[in-house]
């Protein structure tokens, strides 16, 4: 489209992006249809979903899937995994929106052929994946998170419990859900240390 001089100004004919610029990309519909699957076929809310992805508020996955927002590379694949689209076309869908000036098919396609077959990332991975009993890349996202935050802390021994502490936990979590007060772990270490 072009423009028309009205009086000496410039008026834009071209469509304007306003407050939802990414909307009609393919990353955009691709979310917005598997929102709105989850919550006919699963009844789950948009809430409900927001939290399950680790968000506190559903109104960020809102703007996402409205296209207000772009929608994050790095997880991408935690909503594809949730809400059950292809994780490799969704993913190349978030780039493209991210980065529409890059062809990434025609960079895929090339480099088709080129590529070395993926062994194993590594031991641990595997054991990993053998004692779930699925790939890692299938597991629930609660899961994955929890993996990602054990990784994360250079402390997680001191963060994480055994299954053989599990009980203790239980208990003060039964009598204290708001934590314990200073005296309260003063006499629960006190009663402990008697043990």
């Amino acid at each position: 489209m072009g423009a028309t001089a009205t009086q000496g100004t410039v008026v834009s004919l071209a469509p304007q992006s306003g407050d939802y610029p990414l909307k009609g990309t393919t990353a955009q519909r691709m979310l917005s249809e598997a929102l709105d699957r989850a919550q006919r076929d699963k009844q789950q809310s948009q809430r409900f979903i927001s939290g399950q992805l680790g968000y506190k508020s559903s109104v960020v996955l809102s703007h996402m899937a409205s296209g207000r927002v772009p929608i994050p590379i790095d997880r991408a694949m935690d909503f594809a995994r949730y809400l059950g689209m292809d994780q490799n076309e969704f993913l190349l869908a978030v780039l493209e929106q991210r980065f529409p000036e890059v062809d990434f098919r025609r960079l895929l396609s090339s480099l088709k052929g080129k590529a070395k077959p993926v062994q194993s990332a590594s031991a641990l991975a595997d054991e990993l994946s053998s004692l779930a009993g699925k790939p890692l890349d299938e597991l629930p996202i609660g899961i994955i998170k929890v993996l990602r935050e054990a990784v994360q802390d250079d402390r997680a021994s001191r963060r994480w419990i055994a299954p053989h502490e599990l009980g203790i936990v239980e208990l003060v979590r039964r009598y204290a859900p708001d934590g314990l007060t200073p005296a309260q772990n003063k006499i629960l270490s006190e009663t402990l240390a008697t043990i």
